[in-house]
Protein backbone atom coordinates (compact mmCIF):
# COMPACT_ATOMS: atom_id res chain seq x y z
CA UNK A 1 0.00 0.00 0.00
CA UNK A 2 1.75 3.17 -1.24
CA UNK A 3 1.56 6.25 1.27
CA UNK A 4 -1.25 8.10 -0.28
CA UNK A 5 -3.63 5.10 -0.12
CA UNK A 6 -2.57 4.52 3.86
CA UNK A 7 -3.72 8.89 3.72
CA UNK A 8 -7.03 8.23 2.19
CA UNK A 9 -8.53 5.58 3.88
CA UNK A 10 -11.55 6.68 5.41
CA UNK A 11 -11.50 6.79 9.69
CA UNK A 12 -14.95 5.73 10.41
CA UNK A 13 -16.78 6.04 14.16
CA UNK A 14 -19.45 4.06 15.65
CA UNK A 15 -21.70 6.69 17.34
CA UNK A 16 -23.42 5.79 20.60
CA UNK A 17 -25.49 7.90 22.55
CA UNK A 18 -23.58 10.20 25.28
CA UNK A 19 -25.04 9.11 28.33
CA UNK A 20 -24.20 5.51 27.08
CA UNK A 21 -20.33 6.53 26.03
CA UNK A 22 -20.11 7.75 29.68
CA UNK A 23 -21.01 4.42 31.24
CA UNK A 24 -19.01 2.32 28.78
CA UNK A 25 -15.80 4.57 29.43
CA UNK A 26 -16.23 4.61 33.32
CA UNK A 27 -17.02 0.66 33.34
CA UNK A 28 -13.69 0.08 30.75
CA UNK A 29 -11.81 2.36 32.80
CA UNK A 30 -12.37 0.29 36.65
CA UNK A 31 -12.32 -2.87 34.52
CA UNK A 32 -8.64 -1.75 33.22
CA UNK A 33 -7.44 -0.62 36.74
CA UNK A 34 -8.69 -3.80 38.19
CA UNK A 35 -6.77 -6.20 35.81
CA UNK A 36 -3.65 -3.85 36.36
CA UNK A 37 -3.90 -3.68 39.97
CA UNK A 38 -3.91 -7.74 40.27
CA UNK A 39 -0.98 -8.25 37.68
CA UNK A 40 0.58 -5.76 39.94
CA UNK A 41 0.41 -7.91 42.63
CA UNK A 42 1.33 -11.17 40.68
CA UNK A 43 4.22 -9.78 39.68
CA UNK A 44 5.53 -8.57 43.12
CA UNK A 45 6.49 -12.23 44.10
CA UNK A 46 4.25 -12.29 47.24
CA UNK A 47 2.86 -15.79 47.92
CA UNK A 48 -0.81 -15.80 48.01
CA UNK A 49 -1.40 -16.22 51.56
CA UNK A 50 0.51 -12.76 51.61
CA UNK A 51 -1.14 -11.13 49.25
CA UNK A 52 -4.45 -12.12 50.83
CA UNK A 53 -3.61 -10.33 54.09
CA UNK A 54 -2.67 -6.72 52.74
CA UNK A 55 -5.38 -4.56 52.68
CA UNK A 56 -7.70 -4.26 49.41
CA UNK A 57 -6.28 -1.21 47.70
CA UNK A 58 -7.84 -1.22 44.49
CA UNK A 59 -11.21 1.17 45.20
CA UNK A 60 -13.81 0.59 42.40
CA UNK A 61 -15.82 3.68 44.12
CA UNK A 62 -13.37 5.92 43.36
CA UNK A 63 -14.48 5.12 39.45
CA UNK A 64 -17.71 6.23 39.34
CA UNK A 65 -18.58 9.30 37.51
CA UNK A 66 -19.34 11.98 40.53
CA UNK A 67 -16.13 11.30 42.04
CA UNK A 68 -13.86 12.35 38.67
CA UNK A 69 -12.98 15.25 37.37
CA UNK A 70 -14.62 16.81 34.20
CA UNK A 71 -11.22 16.79 32.42
CA UNK A 72 -10.06 13.30 33.19
CA UNK A 73 -13.44 12.06 32.50
CA UNK A 74 -12.93 13.67 29.32
CA UNK A 75 -9.81 12.17 28.27
CA UNK A 76 -11.35 8.76 28.91
CA UNK A 77 -13.74 9.40 26.80
CA UNK A 78 -11.93 10.80 24.03
CA UNK A 79 -9.70 7.73 23.80
CA UNK A 80 -12.38 4.99 24.70
CA UNK A 81 -14.15 6.59 21.24
CA UNK A 82 -11.33 6.46 19.10
CA UNK A 83 -9.80 2.85 20.01
CA UNK A 84 -13.09 1.33 20.73
CA UNK A 85 -15.59 3.10 18.39
CA UNK A 86 -13.37 4.13 15.70
CA UNK A 87 -11.71 1.84 13.42
CA UNK A 88 -8.29 3.48 14.61
CA UNK A 89 -6.79 0.65 15.68
CA UNK A 90 -7.24 -1.21 12.31
CA UNK A 91 -5.61 1.48 10.06
CA UNK A 92 -2.94 2.07 12.60
CA UNK A 93 -2.09 -1.72 12.19
CA UNK A 94 -1.41 -1.28 8.47
CA UNK A 95 1.30 1.62 9.17
CA UNK A 96 5.28 0.34 9.70
CA UNK A 97 5.60 3.46 12.69
CA UNK A 98 9.39 3.19 12.69
CA UNK A 99 9.11 4.60 8.92
CA UNK A 100 9.61 8.00 8.93
CA UNK A 101 6.44 8.53 6.19
CA UNK A 102 4.52 6.20 8.07
CA UNK A 103 4.89 7.98 11.33
CA UNK A 104 3.96 10.96 9.60
CA UNK A 105 0.92 8.91 8.89
CA UNK A 106 0.00 7.53 11.97
CA UNK A 107 0.30 11.11 13.82
CA UNK A 108 -2.29 12.76 10.98
CA UNK A 109 -4.41 9.61 11.97
CA UNK A 110 -4.54 10.78 15.52
CA UNK A 111 -5.21 14.28 14.23
CA UNK A 112 -8.25 12.64 12.17
CA UNK A 113 -9.73 10.97 14.67
CA UNK A 114 -9.71 13.34 17.33
CA UNK A 115 -11.10 15.79 14.81
CA UNK A 116 -14.10 13.27 13.97
CA UNK A 117 -14.81 12.57 17.71
CA UNK A 118 -15.02 16.19 18.05
CA UNK A 119 -17.62 16.50 15.20
CA UNK A 120 -19.99 13.22 16.33
CA UNK A 121 -19.46 14.50 20.25
CA UNK A 122 -19.53 17.82 20.55
CA UNK A 123 -19.50 17.57 24.47
CA UNK A 124 -15.71 16.20 23.98
CA UNK A 125 -14.54 19.11 21.29
CA UNK A 126 -12.10 20.69 24.15
CA UNK A 127 -10.49 17.73 24.87
CA UNK A 128 -10.17 17.15 21.23
CA UNK A 129 -8.49 20.20 20.62
CA UNK A 130 -6.26 19.92 23.44
CA UNK A 131 -5.38 16.46 21.95
CA UNK A 132 -4.43 17.68 18.57
CA UNK A 133 -2.67 20.34 20.07
CA UNK A 134 -0.47 17.62 21.70
CA UNK A 135 -0.38 15.68 18.11
CA UNK A 136 0.67 19.15 16.37
CA UNK A 137 3.57 19.36 18.56
CA UNK A 138 4.79 15.84 18.20
CA UNK A 139 4.44 16.42 13.81
CA UNK A 140 6.30 19.82 13.89
CA UNK A 141 8.70 18.69 16.78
Amino acid sequence: MNQNQKNEESLKITKIPYDVLLTRTVSERREFEKRRYYQALKKSGMSDSVRSRIKFSYHPENYETECLDPRTLNRWQVNYTRHVLTNYEDLCAKLDRMSPEDHVSYLQLRRRAFELISKVYPQLSEECEQQIHLTDLRISG
